[in-house]
């Protein structure tokens, strides 16, 4: 088993009420699984998913949906920047 570390920034924290969480994952776990696992447990977090793109980095970077997760990686949910 590995522990990733899970945090919310900005109205995304809003949606879920958390500002971070660890979580067990197994040796193949995915990305999208533990996106999925969170739009369930949150459902303000989908209601928001519905309406903005949320971006997700793992360790600061943009990866895909495939990502197999490793122990001590970081996954970071944000809204899209704003700005001009």
């Amino acid at each position: 088993m590995a522990k990733v570390k899970v945090k919310f920034f900005a109205i995304v924290y809003d949606a879920t009420g958390v500002q971070e969480l660890d979580i067990e994952v197994g040796d193949s776990t995915k990305l999208k699984t533990i996106k999925n696992l969170l739009l369930e447990r949150y459902p303000l977090l989908k209601n928001l998913e519905n309406r903005i793109p949320i971006i997700v980095l793992v360790n600061g970077e943009n990866v895909s949906d495939d990502y197999t997760l490793k122990d001590g990686d970081e996954i970071a949910f944000l809204p899209p920047a704003a700005g001009g």
